[in-house]
């Protein structure tokens, strides 16, 4: 039989006969498997991928840094020309009205333009920055209207893709000014003497794998630096220097009273007090435009021709000198004062003020300057009146809201305690038995705020049922008030009228004479509502007598324990309705009609507070 292999390939010759040929291929030769080209694919389509990702994300990121950088570059750009032009604002304006237009996003301002490489060199020109959308892209756009050639200029735009645009204004002290109110009109926008701006802007589209713009924040303080320099060119004269100038201590911490008579120069913009511990040294300056009378250092007013002002600044703060300084040894402030107007130009000191004059003057018009702060007692507590603590052993006290408002420098109370009355003040606290339970000893710091209006005394240590003695004082800077000098005039220390007091068992009042206040109803007993464990009572039968001994239970509020006996076999029995029948030296009475053979033992009436 013979073999036949079939090759699949089918030739035809010229004769028509059909027959088979068999291929061969090189001796050990094969082809891949179906298997092996899948995973080859399988690989190859892996790396791509990874090759894909790679590129993708460094394509995100570069778009994405692409974006920013654009975004960055127009903030710094476009800060830096409005930093530019602020700073030149003023500059040989001609005119006091610099800046015409301040809200939280638009800026309009007058300068001369210095700079000899701009097309408007040696021109006067108005600016304006402010925000403009076109085309749903939000810009910041520049406006310059050129004042010399009374032309007004395009509004041209600056940077794209502007988020936000805020500016800040202050005045000379640093106080911020409002665009709704002060920033509205012209004299309040003449007190500007600082702009902070703060620029974001936001790439131009979400980067890639970002639901949102990327934003880029920049911002920038600018000193207006040449406001009020050539307002008016020609104005160098300065005014006169403030007469009249003179300074008075109020009695209130921090705080000195300044007057002098108002100038009379048509451009005066305002005052300067110079104030220093040494004459002819000022180490301190407080500026008060005429268009600001209060600020945060300073409250003005005109009166009759002059201005009076109350001065408390912070940098440096006035000094107060204790009631115990030793002479020599006050603080004395050394003042005076300049003027100024719209083209800055400052008049010489006035005549130098202070004093130290005994007693402190507060009232202008006569008598000795006086700077040297004294300040004087605050006004006593009023209502002060006790309760039961929301626990055993405490006592909750309570007192009229202290008016800070009459009272500023008050910052808070000390409180005492005594368990007897004591009439002697101003009180010391290391006396037996006087404890200062709120406030810290020797530092002057009290531990009630002056806004309180109760304190819970929790001891430690409060007996229950026990009536104590309470005393309330405020404290001002000076805690020295509050101490006995001894040779203190009456003004420099604390007398009994100058503190709050109050006892009581809820029932009677303050016993007369102690210099207590007989507040209705003030209860300064801790509540008790535990009573103590019973005494040990031993009995032991003798010759025609009974051996008693007792051991009182360990309960600090124990005050007394009643011994009581009966003929018989049968406990005495007691009157416990106390509105009937009184307590007699604290015991309950006995009810002879139940138990007529009772008796409260002869010995001490009955009464012991101790063991037996």
């Amino acid at each position: 039989m013979a073999n036949h292999i079939n090759t699949g390939t089918t030739v035809a010759s010229n004769s028509g006969i059909r027959t088979k040929c068999r291929l061969f291929s090189p001796a050990g030769a094969r082809g891949f498997t179906l298997v092996e080209l899948m995973i080859a694919i399988f690989i190859t389509a892996l790396v791509s991928a990874g090759i894909y990702a790679i590129y993708n994300n460094f394509f995100r990121q570069t778009a994405t840094q692409d974006m920013m950088l654009e975004a960055q570059q127009n903030a710094r750009v476009a800060i830096s020309l409005m930093e530019r032009e602020l700073m030149n604002a003023g500059y040989n304006a001609g005119t006091p009205d610099i800046i015409t237009e301040a809200t939280a996003t638009s800026v309009e301002f007058i300068y001369f333009d210095p700079d000899s490489l701009s097309a408007t060199y040696n021109q006067r020109l108005k600016v304006k920055y402010s925000l403009q959308t076109a085309g749903g892209v939000q810009y910041l756009v520049r406006k310059a209207d050129n004042l010399t050639a009374a032309s007004v200029g395009a509004t041209e735009q600056v940077i794209p893709y502007v988020n936000n645009l805020t500016l800040t204004f202050y005045d000379i002290n640093g106080g911020g000014l409002d665009p709704a109110t002060t920033l509205a009109t012209q004299a309040g926008r003449n007190t500007v003497r600082f702009v902070s701006v703060n620029l974001v802007t936001q790439t131009k589209a979400a980067p890639p794998g970002s639901a949102a713009p990327k934003t880029f924040t920049v911002e920038t303080h600018i000193r207006l630096r040449n406001i009020g320099v050539g307002a008016t060119a020609s104005d160098t004269t300065a005014p006169g220097a403030p007469v009249g100038v003179e300074v008075r201590d109020p009695g209130v911490c921090a705080r000195l009273k300044v007057k002098w008579a108002q100038n009379t120069e048509g451009d005066l913009a305002g005052y300067k007090i110079y104030y220093g511990t040494a004459s002819g040294n000022y180490i301190g300056v407080i500026n008060i435009p005429l268009t600001v009378m209060s600020g945060s250092t300073y409250s003005c007013s005109n009166v009759a021709g002059s201005v009076e002002c109350t001065i408390f600044p912070s940098g440096p703060a006035l000094v107060y000198t204790p009631s115990n300084a030793g002479a020599g040894t006050e603080t004395i402030y050394y003042l005076a004062v300049k003027a100024f107007d719209n083209s800055l130009n400052h008049s010489d000191f006035s005549a130098e003020v202070g004093g130290n004059p005994v007693p402190s003057n507060p009232a202008f018009g006569a008598g000795a300057n006086d700077s040297t702060l004294n300040p004087v007692k605050p006004v006593a507590v009023a209502g002060l009146t006790g309760a039961n603590g929301a626990l055993d052993g405490q006592v909750a006290l309570s007192w009229t809201a202290y008016n800070t408002a009459t009272n500023p420098d008050v910052t808070g109370f000390r409180i005492y305690r005594s368990a007897s009355p004591f009439s002697s003040y101003p009180i010391d606290p290391t006396a037996p038995g006087i404890d200062w339970i709120a406030g810290e000893p020797g530092s002057g710091k009290p531990a009630v705020v002056a806004g309180a209006t109760a304190y819970t005394d929790v001891g430690p240590g409060l007996l229950g049922c026990k009536t104590y003695y309470y005393a309330i004082a405020p404290v001002n800077c000076d805690a020295t008030l509050i101490t006995d000098e001894g040779a203190d005039p009456v003004e420099k220390k604390y007398a009994q009228t100058d503190y709050g007091a109050t006892c009581g068992d809820g029932v009677a009042a303050c016993a007369a004479g102690t210099g207590f206040a007989a507040v209705t109803g003030s209860d300064t007993a801790p509540g008790k509502t535990t009573p103590p464990a019973s005494p040990v009572l031993n009995v032991r039968a003798g010759w025609k007598r009974v051996a008693l001994s007792l051991t009182q239970p360990a309960d600090p509020d124990l005050s007394q324990t009643c011994v009581y006996s009966n003929l018989g076999n049968t406990y005495p029995a007691l009157q416990t309705d106390t509105g009937m029948f009184p307590k007699v030296m604290d015991c309950y009475q006995i009810d002879t009609g139940t138990t007529p053979g009772a008796i409260r033992l002869f010995e001490n009436n009955g009464i012991f507070t101790s063991a037996f």
